[in-house]
């Protein structure tokens, strides 16, 4: 099993089973073991709701989908949204993981 590298950057650190900590919430790419649609990397929300990312992911800060939305979540995640949708259409040429 592929061990999952640790970034200080990204948006969590990697579960117990990988020797690893819970939390970050600076935001950023997600990299470890799994496909990029496997939920196989472990992590919590404020440390207590579980929550799964794949590799490859990359999560955004609250900070950053209020600037989406020009200060408006849910706008933000409306763009977000629709951003990802054409990209993932750009990204089906290079293959799916």
């Amino acid at each position: 099993q592929q061990q999952p590298q640790q970034n200080p950057t990204a948006a969590v650190n990697y579960g117990s089973e990988y020797g690893g900590v819970y939390g970050y919430a600076g935001g950023g790419p997600i990299n470890g073991p799994g496909t990029g649609t496997s939920d196989s990397i472990p992590a919590t929300i404020d440390g207590a709701e579980p929550a799964a990312l794949s590799d490859g992911e990359f999560v955004f800060t609250h900070a950053a989908v209020l600037g989406f939305g020009g200060g408006d979540e849910n706008a933000g995640h409306e763009a977000l949204m629709r951003l990802m949708k054409m990209a993932e259409q750009v990204g089906a040429r290079y293959g799916n993981s």
